[in-house]
């Protein structure tokens, strides 16, 4: 059996409203996991953040989901 070793990270509030672009630079190009609302759990490319404040993650075919604050990385 194939197992991927994650780890959750909470992105800090108070980094984003005070750090800003250098701290959410941190986490692009790290691979996270989507979770549907069916369960269904994709791995994708951390590509941009909406509202400056949401990760992103931009998966093989091209299409993109929004994650929360609390992300699980691979």
């Amino acid at each position: 059996m194939n197992t991927v070793q994650t780890r959750k990270v909470t992105l800090s509030n108070r980094k984003l409203n005070n750090i800003g672009k250098d701290y959410r630079d941190t986490f692009l190009g790290l691979n996270a996991v989507f979770t549907s609302f069916n369960g269904e759990r994709t791995v994708g490319t951390i590509t941009h953040f909406t509202d400056n404040r949401f990760p992103c993650v931009t998966f093989a075919d091209g299409t993109w989901s929004r994650l929360d604050l609390t992300i699980e990385l691979v």
